[in-house]
């Protein structure tokens, strides 16, 4: 990892880790089944000082920001039980197609066009990511 040392679970305040899942490859809007337990992702995860003092590098947002991996923040939409081991299946989104990475570059960027804002705004987006980013 960039990082250059092992990441425990937990260390960014996780609450589900899941094998082999890249963040690039996921919409807004897009779902996760794990049995009756179904979560709709709504905002990627973006980096803070927090995290920073966590890692204890001062450029680690920068860094962060920079690898484009922000992990992602789902709403559950059905609760259920999730044990190690547990199948997961993805449901695309069906609607406006808004990747979680492009989210978290577009991150105070004060020169969102009218248009790109829109199609933001057409997804799940978590209520924080419309108040805060794109009013």
């Amino acid at each position: 990892n960039m990082l250059g040392r092992r990441i425990e679970p937990g260390t960014f305040g996780e609450n589900l880790t899941v094998a082999n899942l890249e963040s690039a490859d996921f919409h807004i809007g897009d779902r996760f089944v794990i049995g009756t337990l179904i979560m709709e992702i709504t905002s990627p995860r973006i980096p803070c000082r927090t995290f920073a003092a966590r890692m204890e590098d001062k450029y680690f947002v920068k860094k962060f920001h920079d690898a484009n991996r922000p992990g992602l923040y789902c709403r559950v939409l059905a609760e259920g039980p999730v044990s190690v081991g547990d199948a997961m299946v993805h449901v695309l989104f069906e609607g406006e197609k808004v990747r979680a990475t492009e989210l978290c570059f577009s991150w105070n960027n004060p020169n969102i066009d009218a248009e790109t804002r829109q199609r933001f705004l057409s997804t799940p987006v978590h209520w924080k990511v419309r108040e805060q980013v794109l009013a």
